[in-house]
């Protein structure tokens, strides 16, 4: 069987669909790391202020139950 003879439109052709592919992925590939990075970013803001937010709370009440530390509890048994 003789091969058949490559001509530019289906070269052409290939390379497109290639192109095309790859744009999806490096776009898909680029949004999961910003949601991945958005998500840690925020989270770690959100623990920050909580840890502050807390701070200030044990500050103001300090005989709230946290500001007292740790407690043993003994039941005399």
């Amino acid at each position: 069987m003789a091969e058949e003879p490559i001509d530019a439109q289906t070269v052409f052709s290939d390379l497109l669909v290639l192109l095309v592919t790859l744009f999806f992925v490096v776009t898909a590939v680029a949004a999961a790391g910003m949601a991945i990075g958005w998500g840690v970013g925020w989270g770690l803001g959100w623990t920050i202020q909580w840890r502050r937010e807390r701070k200030k709370h044990d500050a103001a009440h300090p005989t709230s139950f946290r500001a007292l530390g740790p407690v043993s509890v003994s039941h005399g048994l």
